[in-house]
């Protein structure tokens, strides 16, 4: 057999999940059954297309390890992560991490298009992993099917058609540290920036998180070990 699968693991954005390994390889494996309206209507291809553009080296996002077909499903094996999902008062690291993530992202061209806490695990070191690129595309393509609701910007509400962009995943990052860090007037102030209503009044919107790096919510801050995956 290609895979040994194991226990369930819950439902994703589009499929339910697996424990499975591949060789030596703990894996997560999003199983996607044919003739469902991802498979029919070709969304899985998006997820697949993202998840090799960003690579398998990033510290801060699921890796893409395999994808298999059989006459019932459509298997998509990523690394499996180890980690629970931030709560509010989470350290620094978790937003650091994180905006690592939107710097790869947008140097690959790609928009996750569902950054939220439950698509965000921490592993034992601290180190945040973006996981779940269900929704994901590449940046400017008009993707189906439209992002859930929770995160999302003021330029797509009441609207579709208009092409990804990684202004969307600022925004959802925003709203993530205000969940995050609710008192915390600095994080605050920082989320604020990259939240404003036009999206090109957002921190970070030309692809320069440099700006962001400098809020004084990151003062004293180590870059250096976020790059590495070492918090």
């Amino acid at each position: 057999m290609w895979c040994e699968f194991g226990r369930y693991l819950g439902e994703g954005s589009t499929a339910h999940v697996v424990e499975g390994r591949l060789g030596n390889l703990n894996v997560a494996v999003k199983c996607i059954r044919r003739n469902s309206k991802v498979h029919t209507d070709g969304y899985y291809l998006s997820e697949i297309e993202s998840l090799k553009r960003i690579g398998g080296s990033h510290p801060n996002l699921v890796r893409l390890q395999l994808v298999y077909e059989d006459s019932t499903n459509i298997y998509v094996c990523m690394n499996a992560v180890r980690g629970y999902h931030p709560e509010p008062g989470a350290d620094r690291g978790v937003a650091a991490g994180l905006i690592h993530c939107l710097e790869h992202l947008r140097e690959s061209g790609v928009v996750h298009r569902d950054i939220a806490a439950r698509n965000i695990l921490v592993e034992p070191s601290g180190n945040p992993v973006l996981i779940d690129f269900g929704f994901a595309c590449p940046a400017g393509v008009v993707a189906d099917p439209f992002p859930p609701l929770e995160n999302l910007p003021p330029e797509l509400q009441g609207f579709t058609g208009r092409p990804a962009h990684a202004a969307e995943d600022l925004f959802a990052l925003g709203v993530v540290l205000r969940d995050l860090y609710p008192i915390d007037e600095a994080a605050l102030s920082l989320a604020d920036a990259i939240t404003a209503q036009q999206p090109e009044d957002r921190l970070g919107y030309d692809g320069d998180m440099s700006d962001a790096k400098a809020h004084e919510f990151f003062r004293g801050f180590d870059w250096g070990r976020t790059a590495l995956g070492r918090l």
